[in-house]
């Protein structure tokens, strides 16, 4: 016979715990276990949240302590309350003091919270946490995060400048012009136009100023010049010449050169400069001019048209340092701060598939880390749909995928049923025809694009199944942005001076998929730089001092105090240094071999150096195209968050999903109607290749698509729910039951009630995937069924064709199967007697 003890445990005053007679109501209260709509986790409660229990003075209950906690701390009385079964003790709940009702005498009535971790947890899930805080949302101290260093490459983008000419122009004067001087794009920056379209006379460096359509901000790989249709036509009587120069960093080439009293050309032309270092110039001209003696009558002109010069290339920032918190790290300081409680979370741990993450937003991504990082357990929810995650509240705060939720062991068997009022029905969370996958922020959706940002595989997806019959939808949305170009874009900013003025993605949180570093990192840049040796600061050798022109911040690209610094030839201050002190603007390096250092060689120039970033600075350091093939996309070596595409978010965490949802067209692909925006777009990366913008077939459902409603067990005693009620939420396994056909039945809970009164169970359950054909094998004394069952002998008889599989208890643990269906260590036979002794041989 089942033994029960009750108990109270006053917490206010340290009274502790006593027993008590059974509370007046205790035997009527109904149980709930219920898993959350669109979701996994499923939550435990009286009555969905409360349920009534009296305390008289006739019994001992302890009323006058009660009372007593009542008058003292009112509704912020802490007593919580216990049952004892077979001295195994479980707490049940709290006393709800602010809805009880009393007559301050002879009893006290009130609400019996159950699991108040799980309604502190849902309470306090929508308030932002500042993680960097030392104090909890209760105001209690607490340990705050600490940031983690994390160097974030510059993604790499392509961009285009175009100008264009306005009109055919007649030219009667010889000397120097461009008059293709309209822009109409000016994506590389930065882009310019001639300062007048015509010169007469110059030197070289004025006509290379002049006529400059580009000087380089940042470095530029690939650069591609079009000229497109150029026309310049003469009638004269005397010789002249038309050159067409480019000027590449005052190196000039001739594109073009022509000579004759009648000059008739019209040509494009394309030339391709491999790489442009900052503060390069790229400067287009012509030059027109009379090479033989002529009378002032035969004055020559010339008829010009150009219809366009474009500019493309892949332009790179600096590579920046940005501080970052773990996933991890965010989740168990959310949950501590908001609740008290910790976490299990397996998959986002050490050694986890997510414990690579790092969050961070746009103030950090710019350097600016005396402000809060605010973030809320319900932001964390919605964006870990992206991993088709959720979290439920046991003593710790489970986070996990959808396969944790629906493991494959069989947690429980049911033999006491009353399924008199069972009913079928599709689970309408699988009958749908559209599937939509969606990152709520990304740079492609705002007006001030970056170039190219429709190279981007974090923006939208939108699928078609095949089922005809049904017209609903699932829609995944993800709060955070694992975009390149819009973390690139606030990266960007990190890398200018100022950091006192807001900016629109400040409060937006990136995520970013990273790699550990294992070595010191160096990196050589061309900026530039006013250069001053400075005696000041060491009398016997001085110091140079770098000032940045407010384009670069020291400290973001990552230099410390004591790093080795090169600048290199042909500098007049090249040398070996290393890095004395560092601010946002100003780097003061200390000179250990080289060049003489003078104040001669002070002054304003664009300099080449490299400089070193020891490993314990960055131990972090932003995964891009490690380990991975990839096509159709542009610099993949400077794309983060390669491996969390839409795609492959899709196929790797909602495939089993969908593989139900298209359980009854499952020879039929699924297809992408709509993808924003690089759909084709491959990735070859940990065994699968993915093409973004590809139909697909899932496999292996977990579900099928079938709701059982009002599965009753009845004669089911207390100390059973609470043992199967702990097991939905740490086995999370399937139960069995036999249903009324005899066949058995196999689903996981999605919502159970339990009434102590009448001892009886209610379950909704959705029905798990049960494969068409079998597999057995048997190794190593073990024999494994459909990869999910192991036993070490097996039950089972052959009748009717058939092969009937069972427990020890002589209750079926599949339906029966054609024997011709069933795969025996790898093969199936149509042969029944040899099907038969390979089952004798088991």
């Amino acid at each position: 016979m089942t033994n029960y003890k009750f108990f109270l445990e006053f917490k206010n005053d340290g009274f502790g715990k006593v027993q008590i007679d059974e509370p007046i109501g205790f035997n009527t209260l109904i149980w709930v276990l219920k898993q959350k709509d669109r979701g996994h986790g499923r939550d435990v409660s009286f009555n969905d949240g409360e349920s009534e229990m009296k305390f008289v003075w006739t019994r001992n209950h302890y009323l006058d302590k009660i009372l007593f906690y009542n008058q003292i701390y009112g509704f912020e009385s802490k007593v919580r309350f216990y049952v004892e079964i077979d001295e195994v003790q479980t707490i049940l709940g709290d006393l709800d003091f602010s809805l009880s009702k009393t007559d301050g005498l002879e009893y006290f009535s009130c609400k019996v919270i159950q699991d108040s971790k799980l309604l502190t947890v849902n309470r306090q899930s929508k308030i932002k946490v500042d993680v960097l805080s030392d104090k909890d949302l209760s105001g209690n101290y607490i340990s705050k995060l600490t940031p983690i260093n994390v160097l974030v490459k510059a993604k790499a983008v392509f961009q285009e400048s175009k100008w264009e000419s306005k009109e055919t122009v007649t030219v009667s004067d010889r000397g120097f012009f461009n008059y293709c001087d309209n822009i109409v794009s000016q994506e590389i920056p930065s882009t310019l136009t001639p300062s007048s379209p015509f010169l007469t006379r110059s030197t070289k460096e004025d006509l290379f100023d002049n006529f400059t359509l580009i000087k380089a901000e940042d470095n530029i790989n690939g650069l591609v010049i079009n000229i497109n249709n150029l026309s310049f036509k003469t009638t004269s009587n005397v010789k002249t010449k038309m050159a067409l120069y480019l000027n590449i960093n005052k190196t000039l080439f001739v594109l073009d050169s022509v000579e004759d009293k009648t000059i008739s050309l019209q040509r494009s032309y394309t030339y391709s400069i491999p790489k442009l270092n900052r503060g390069d110039i790229v400067s287009f001209f012509f030059s027109w001019k009379i090479t033989e003696t002529y009378t002032p009558t035969e004055n020559p002109i010339a008829n010009v048209s150009l219809e366009s010069i474009t500019m493309t290339a892949e332009s790179t920032s600096y590579n920046s340092i940005t501080k970052a918190f773990r996933l991890c790290d965010v989740m168990k300081q959310v949950v501590k701060s908001s609740s008290g409680l910790g976490i299990k979370a397996p998959r986002y741990e050490t050694g986890g598939e997510f414990y690579d993450l790092f969050l961070f937003d746009g103030k950090l991504l710019r350097s600016i880390v005396d402000k809060p990082f605010l973030i809320s357990l319900e932001e964390i929810s919605r964006s870990i749909t992206m991993m088709n995650a959720d979290y439920e509240v046991n003593d710790d705060v489970y986070f996990g995928i959808e396969k944790d939720f629906y493991a494959l062991n069989e947690m429980w068997f049911f033999d006491k049923t009353q399924f008199s009022g069972m009913n079928i029905m599709y689970n309408p969370e699988m009958t749908i025809n559209k599937f939509s996958f969606k990152f709520k922020r990304y740079q492609s959706l705002k007006e001030n694009e970056q170039p190219n940002s429709a190279d981007t595989i974090h923006g939208e997806l939108d699928l078609l199944l095949q089922n005809k019959m049904v017209e609903n939808s699932k829609v995944v949305d993800v709060d955070w942005s694992m975009d390149s170009f819009l973390s690139d874009e606030a990266r960007k900013k990190s890398v200018e001076i100022s950091t006192n003025t807001a900016y629109q993605n400040d409060t937006d949180i990136f995520c970013l998929d990273c790699l550990a570093n294992q070595s010191d990192l160096e990196f050589t840049e061309i900026s530039e730089f006013n250069h001053e040796w400075n005696q000041e600061f060491s009398p016997t050798l001085g110091r140079l001092v770098l000032r940045s022109n407010g384009t670069l911040n020291f400290n973001i690209i990552g230099l410390v105090e004591g790093a080795r610094f090169v600048i290199k030839a042909p500098d007049k201050n090249a040398g070996v240094y290393s890095i004395y002190k560092v601010s946002n603007q100003e780097l003061q390096l200390t000179w250990i071999s080289g060049g003489v250092m003078t104040v001669i060689n002070d002054g304003i120039r664009f300099t080449e150096y490299t400089y070193t970033i020891p490993k314990e600075q960055i131990p972090y350091i932003s995964r891009t195209n490690e380990g991975m093939l990839t096509q159709n996309i542009k610099s993949p070596q400077t794309f983060s968050n390669l491996g969390y595409s839409v795609k492959r978010n899709i196929e790797n965490y909602y495939s089993d999903y969908l593989a139900t949802c298209n359980l009854y067209n499952k020879e039929k692909e699924i297809k992408v109607t709509e993808y924003k925006h690089n759909g084709e777009c491959t990735i070859q990366y940990k065994g699968k290749t993915t093409k973004e913008n590809k139909s697909l077939l899932p496999k292996n459902p977990i579900l099928n698509p079938l709701m059982y409603n009002e599965m009753i067990f009845s004669n089911f005693y207390f100390d059973e729910f609470l043992e199967l009620q702990n097991k939905v939420r740490s086995v999370r396994g399937y139960f069995r039951t036999i249903g009324n056909d005899g066949n058995p039945i196999k689903a996981f809970i999605k919502e159970m009630k339990y009434d102590a009164l009448k001892k009886e169970l209610t379950i909704i359950a959705k029905g798990k995937y049960e494969p068409v054909n079998m597999t057995i094998t048997k190794s190593d004394k073990l024999i494994v069924i459909n990869e999910e069952v192991s036993l070490l002998n097996i039950i089972y008889e052959i009748k009717d064709d058939k092969l009937y599989i069972y427990d020890n208890g002589r209750q079926l643990l599949y339906k029966p199967i054609f024997y011709n269906m069933v795969s025996i260590n790898g093969s199936t036979t149509e042969v029944k007697q040899l099907f038969i002794q390979r089952m004798d041989l088991l």
